[in-house]
């Protein structure tokens, strides 16, 4: 609200996908939901904007990367995310 910055998206293209490669919400400001709210307004972006898919993975490491996906509405692919971990369309 006040323009205060309280984490960053690193987003790329692949074909007819938007990539979110990072979603990163800084500690003091986890657990009031942004984290949600902007893969949401990115996921309805990417929709209107084109996108066939939107991809997002899970480090192997992350159980809670995990159930963020899939509680955004993104499913496991069969494709092996990145180091190992868990891809989401």
């Amino acid at each position: 609200v006040d323009g205060t910055e309280v984490g960053f998206a690193t987003l790329a293209r692949a074909g007819d996908a938007l990539v979110i490669v990072a979603l990163v919400v800084d500690e003091p400001f986890r657990g009031y939901g942004i984290g949600s709210e902007a893969a949401r307004l990115l996921i309805e972006s990417a929709a209107t904007s084109g996108y066939a898919r939107v991809r997002a993975s899970a480090p192997p490491h992350r159980g809670l990367a995990t159930y963020f996906w899939y509680r955004m509405g993104l499913r496991a692919s069969h494709d092996e995310g990145p180091n190992g971990g868990l891809l989401f369309e």
